[in-house]
């Protein structure tokens, strides 16, 4: 059984771990428990690579430009619609990676005024109202 658990692994690229090595062996017709292969596989140690995570890259702090003056002061709150807004950036992570939203809320009606999602975080792709 060890020659075909380590076929179905290496034909996996080493990513396969005993679930899935059993449903190969069962598709190929072996009757095996998925318990003897995890065994199997675990006295051999045999084990599947691990993912790398994926991190977002978002800030480039490697430039000689000045940061935005800070107006507001921490004075977020507004009565008059238009006058203040908030922008911001964020990303999540999905299947396909990562997805980056960002949007501008206006803080006198606390409703967001424009947003936009990309799959590249690029410093030329404006949000515009």
């Amino acid at each position: 059984m060890l020659p075909k658990i380590k076929a179905a692994f290496s034909q996996s690229k080493t990513r396969y771990g005993s679930k899935r090595v059993h449903q190969d062996l069962k598709a190929d017709g072996e009757a095996v428990s998925e318990r003897r292969v995890a065994r199997i596989m675990r006295e051999n140690s045999i084990s599947p690579r691990l993912r790398k995570r994926r991190k977002p890259r978002t800030t480039d702090s490697n430039h000689s430009l000045k940061p935005s003056p800070n107006l507001l002061e921490q004075q977020f709150g507004c009565s008059v619609p238009s006058r203040v807004w908030l922008a911001d950036i964020t990303y999540v992570d999905t299947d396909e990676g990562w997805l980056y939203v960002a949007a501008i809320k206006d803080m006198a009606t606390r409703e967001i005024v424009a947003g936009q999602w990309t799959i590249i975080c690029d410093p030329n792709c404006a949000v515009m109202p």
